[in-house]
């Protein structure tokens, strides 16, 4: 979580109105984050005064009313006819003097008139038989013709069909492709030096690049992130698609829930164009199929992995057929005591099928004449205290998907 998430969420913390995970993050945050930490407990201190303040002056209000009451003119607000003309006249004393003020004006108005057009049609602007004054029409004026010829006479050349119909290109796109998360899009030119990406374990982050540094958080554009690993909640949508699927991940495409940089920085303008452009950006994500395919002849079955696998796991062939395990960083054999075991594709006849999981379809098939099981271990089989913890679980989330890709192939022997 970053602060901007953080103070946008503060107020229902302090109500207690957030789930039990966001609540958990908050608090994570405030044992992180001396400056958040400093705006929770001024929010706190806040909300607590205004509590013991409701409390105080609805008490107050109770015990003043019957005071209130007992010292009112009763006599001087019953409801006599007297009163009642006396209240009307006063509540509309301003519209009596309007309307006195302006019956005078017209009085005058016509007294002055009377003189100057006697007979006369005052609304008109038409000549009148028979009186002393005559009202001329109002000339009507034509505008005289010009006759000169234009300075520029190209400009009356009429242009070529192509040249009128082809749109004005603002810019080139520059290209953005992450064959290890399995995506790309299109960034404007115009956006050349102002923005950074920023890629974790969540996925991308792509942020305003502003001239002075801001703080950590600060000028988020928009973020494509794996949606098993995020709150969407804490993300607006900010375009289309709102997800996606790629290398079998699904992202969920966001933009921050408030604004993202300060509204009161100079460069807050440059922040704001930028901003207003995401929508374009976003509808030109592309999925990118580099995933990488596994074929054993010998055993007669392919299958297909992620591109996001590459470099993190290992297969090794045995007399039993196939084992997959999650590759580490760390130097080591991965099946060391089954550590990383994902799935396996064994013999059926060589193995007990209740000491491996279902991990999805198919089960079982058969290729080159041997039915083959798949399954995956009975238990964790990594350490979920290991710093590479998360991306075993995302790898293994990801099983089933490579599974349904397993197809049966023909040996040419």
């Amino acid at each position: 979580m970053n602060c901007r998430t953080f103070s946008k969420s503060l107020k229902d913390y302090i109500t207690e109105e957030l789930s039990q995970e966001a609540t958990e993050m908050m608090s994570r945050h405030i044992n992180k984050c001396d400056k958040c930490k400093a705006l929770y407990n001024s929010e706190l201190k806040t909300y607590e005064f205004l509590q013991s303040m409701s409390k105080t002056s609805n008490s107050l209000f109770i015990s003043s009313r019957s005071d209130i009451m007992s010292n009112i003119d009763k006599t001087k607000y019953n409801k006599t006819f007297t009163n009642k003309v006396h209240f009307f006249m006063k509540k509309n004393s301003f519209k009596y003097a309007l309307g006195t003020a302006a019956a005078a004006a017209l009085i005058l108005t016509l007294s002055f008139s009377g003189g100057h057009f006697k007979d006369s049609k005052i609304a008109g602007f038409l000549p009148i038989k028979g009186g002393s004054t005559t009202v001329d029409k109002v000339k009507k004026v034509t505008p005289a013709t010009n006759t000169t010829q234009p300075q520029n006479p190209i400009e009356n050349k009429p242009q070529d069909k192509n040249q009128e119909n082809a749109m004005p290109k603002k810019y080139e796109d520059i290209k953005y492709e992450n064959k290890e998360l399995g995506f790309s899009f299109l960034i404007p030119e115009n956006w050349s030096g102002k923005y950074t990406i920023k890629q974790s374990a969540e996925g991308l982050y792509v942020y305003f690049k502003p001239v002075n540094a801001v703080s950590e958080g600060q000028g988020l554009l928009f973020a494509i992130l794996n949606n098993s690993l995020v709150n969407a909640n804490f993300y607006d949508t900010v375009g289309d698609p709102r997800t996606f699927e790629a290398n079998g991940v699904k992202y969920i495409v966001g933009g921050p829930t408030d604004i993202g940089f300060p509204d009161d920085n100079k460069e807050y303008t440059n922040y704001k164009m930028l901003k207003n452009q995401v929508r374009d950006i976003v509808k030109t994500i592309k999925v990118i199929d580099n995933s990488i395919k596994y074929e054993n002849k010998n055993l007669g079955f392919s299958f297909t992995i992620p591109a996001s696998w590459s470099g993190k796991y290992a297969i090794k062939e045995t007399a039993d057929g196939i084992h997959v395990y999650f590759k580490p960083a760390t130097p080591g054999n991965p099946d060391t005591q089954g550590n990383g075991f994902l799935f396996g594709i064994v013999k059926e006849s060589t193995v007990n099928a209740d000491h491996f999981d279902t991990v999805g379809q198919p089960r079982t098939f058969e290729a080159n004449g041997v039915k083959y099981i798949v399954g995956g271990p009975t238990g964790v089989t990594f350490s979920d205290s290991d710093p590479e913890w998360g991306n075993f679980k995302n790898i293994s989330n990801q099983v089933k998907d490579v599974v349904k890709t397993i197809k049966v192939i023909s040996n040419n022997k």
